[in-house]
């Protein structure tokens, strides 16, 4: 039973992926959902940086495999998710062209 799991993890996950490219507005819907968790995922742990290097102590957290403890660990990763965020909000907008222009 449990080695039919990531086999069907990967049918779902492959068959979503074929529709994000080939229905563009799914492509994009899931491109700005994805924006839109990195960028409050970056700035909550940059917020979470700042503010526990301010107060010069980090409380370690283990988010599943990762494991923060330090500030500077906390900040690079906050820094990491806002770029790909913001990155990938951009390339939710490129080539979209309006409906009323057609």
């Amino acid at each position: 039973m449990n080695d039919l799991a990531p086999l069907m993890l990967g049918i779902v996950l492959g068959a979503f992926v074929l529709s994000c490219l080939i229905y563009e507005r799914v492509g994009r819907a899931t491109g700005k959902i994805i924006a839109v968790i990195g960028i409050g995922l970056g700035v909550g742990l940059l917020t979470w940086g700042i503010y526990s290097a301010i107060e010069g102590e980090l409380q370690p957290l283990q988010a599943g495999p990762i494991i923060f403890k330090s500030i500077g660990q906390v900040i690079g990763w906050g820094a990491g998710l806002l770029g790909g965020g913001v990155t990938a909000l951009v390339l939710a907008f490129v080539g979209s062209t309006s409906d009323s222009s057609r």
